[in-house]
């Protein structure tokens, strides 16, 4: 949704078959080094008083056909390290005992996100398939909590609260570690523009807890303190970045791609000094706000992943994935949108910030002109069929709400419609009487709603059942909508016709989402769960929509979500279906080892990086 949202996972490509025995080579390199350097630890603990901390530091690759997607998380204790890896299109759970020698897999967390521990390390909570969920480390069967469908992280208190994002565009909620009804913890000020809280950490007293606010405003977004035992909160930090607490008084955060270290008084919840850097070119994910990939343990450990996934170009491929050329320089783009006629696209950009805005891309020549202008993050643009106006998404008016303006930018920001709710629209009807938009209800779940642009303008339901409804396309005819729902436990793609009558089709098997149509209405095009772009033809003419298998085109290389709820689409399809305009990513930061420290501490006397 917005530039920097969406419970997306950015998943790589699956790895070449060449590089798979290289992959084993240094998978067991690195596993004897690591043993080696665990055993060289404990000697120098337990045989030999040190009288300055020795620092050392090892890398972790991910198992064997498969790779790294999103964060990863040290145990308490500082004997384990769960980290999410991607294969075959899904993301599980994997755990590393530090005197092991090898992963160890957990089965039952296929789909899963943004784990985090329990504080006796013995479970790992995480979230999946719309929920939050929790296992042993030991394995065995998974428990939910409760729902979270569009979750930006998580924290467990030794009181056994937990404190959550179960939305990215709400506050937080709290809820037993045992599961049951939640309750609000923090709610948005929209005076500030604020557009989500995320990311939290308990301090040490169970009570306080640090979190990240997403702003229209930067200068009212940051790492921020807050209590479950009041409403009242301070900013810390202006960095927009998750935040981990680190004893016995530290603050672990990134700034620019580089990992902080911030001296903290946790009793007094105030900072103390300068924040030192220790590690530079820290995975941070372009698409999900803050997400990056570090954790740290009770003693001294410190994990995180190399890599970025900053940067994207758009590029031109044909049916068989031959790239046909780039389109104007490299950036953090997100959710393009064709103009009529297809000289031109709009998009959202915005850095690594919450702070987003809309800019047309000639596609002759790669020229940029910035169209939005106001503090607050604008995102999710969609072209008139006439090619005379965009429409977007704002909660620069004290909640969300869709304007619009002409697309010759010449013309003031006018507020087309405001909602309740958050909202993201997804499509224009091509005779230009509709706009399709999701809606997020109290129940956090998303749903589609329809807003004629004609008459009195009323919205109203066009799906609203207990699972998520994203990315919806109207059919170029008007009479079908393309859409994706996880009503089987993950996103597949169905069509419905427009209005609905009842009658519903899946498209995808196996997994799918950001459905596009082919201009004529016969051929469906969609993201498969391993990241292949795929079209199936259809028949909507008949009367009754029939479809084609799905075939597979060609692996697209994007940053895409594993949820159905993370970003609209980064690709796009020309009316004759022969060429895809791709967001493509420029680095695959997948295959990026973890690194560990040990004794990190010693990086703040030694001034290392």
């Amino acid at each position: 949704k917005w530039i920097s949202e969406g419970s997306a996972q950015a998943i790589g490509p699956a790895l070449a078959a060449s590089q798979r025995k290289a992959r084993q080579i240094v998978w067991k390199f690195s596993t004897l080094l690591f043993l080696v350097a665990t055993l060289f630890l404990a000697i120098l603990h337990w045989r030999v008083p040190l009288s300055e901390p020795q620092l050392m530091r090892f890398n972790i690759p991910a198992p064997e056909k498969s790779s790294f997607a999103g964060s990863v998380a040290l145990s308490p204790d500082g004997r384990k390290l769960v980290f999410l890896t991607a294969s075959n299109g899904r993301t599980s759970l994997w755990v590393r005992s530090l005197d092991s020698l090898a992963p160890q897999a957990l089965p039952g967390t296929e789909d899963a996100s943004r784990p985090f521990w329990s504080p006796d390390s013995r479970w790992i909570a995480f979230f999946a398939q719309g929920k939050l969920k929790k296992i042993e480390a030991s394995g065995g069967s998974v428990q939910t909590l409760c729902p979270a469908a569009d979750n930006c992280g998580g924290t467990w208190s030794r009181d056994d609260i937990i404190l959550f994002s179960p939305i990215s565009s709400d506050g937080l909620y709290r809820v037993s570690a045992d599961g049951g009804a939640i309750a609000e913890a923090t709610k948005l000020d929209f005076s500030a523009s604020e557009i989500s809280h995320r990311w939290p950490c308990f301090l040490p007293d169970g009570r306080h807890f640090l979190y990240l606010v997403a702003s229209g405003q930067s200068d009212k977004q940051g790492i921020f303190v807050g209590s479950l035992d009041s409403k009242v909160s301070r900013r810390l930090l202006p960095s927009v970045s998750a935040v981990v607490y680190a004893p016995p008084g530290y603050l672990i955060f990134v700034s620019q791609a580089t990992l902080m270290i911030q001296p903290f008084d946790s009793e007094r919840l105030e900072l103390k000094g300068q924040p030192v850097p220790v590690a530079e070119q820290v995975w941070n994910d372009s698409t999900i706000t803050g997400l990056s990939a570090f954790s740290v343990s009770e003693n001294g450990l410190l994990a995180y992943r190399s890599g970025s996934n900053q940067n994207s170009q758009f590029t031109w491929f044909d049916r068989n994935g031959n790239r046909l050329g780039t389109v104007g320089p490299p950036g953090r783009y997100s959710e393009p949108c064709f103009s009529g006629d297809e000289r031109l696209i709009v998009f959202a950009t915005g850095g690594s910030t919450a702070v987003a805005d809309l800019w047309i891309m000639d596609l002759a020549d790669g020229n940029l002109s910035r169209i939005t202008f106001d503090p607050s993050a604008d995102s999710t643009a969609l072209w008139s069929p006439n090619g005379e106006r965009i429409v977007w998404t704002s909660a620069r008016s004290g909640g969300y709400a869709l304007y619009q303006k002409p697309a010759s930018s010449n013309g003031k920001d006018e507020l087309l419609f405001k909602s309740a709710t958050t909202i993201y629209p997804d499509d224009w009807s091509l005779d230009g009487k509709f706009i399709l938009y999701e809606s997020v209800d109290p129940k956090n779940k998303f749903d589609l709603w329809v807003l004629p642009m004609l008459g009195e303008g009323k919205p109203r339901p066009y799906l609203q059942t207990e699972f998520n409804e994203t990315h919806a396309r109207f059919s170029p005819d008007g009479r079908w909508i393309a859409y994706a729902s996880d009503e089987t436990g993950r996103g597949e793609v169905y069509v419905q016709s427009f209005p609905a009558t009842g009658g519903k089709w899946q498209i995808s098997n196996g997994g799918g989402d950001q459905p596009l149509w082919r201009r004529d209405s016969k051929e469906l095009f969609y993201v498969s769960a391993d990241g292949k772009l795929m079209a199936a033809e259809v028949n909507p003419s008949a009367s009754t929509f029939q479809k084609g298998v799905p075939k597979p085109l060609f692996e697209l290389h994007v940053a895409f979500s594993a949820g159905i709820t993370g970003l609209r689409n980064n690709l796009l399809v020309t009316a004759d279906g022969k060429k895809f305009l791709v967001a493509a990513s420029i680095e695959d930061s997948a295959s990026f080892p973890i690194t560990v420290i040990l004794d990190w501490p010693a990086l703040l006397k030694e001034g290392k990086k």
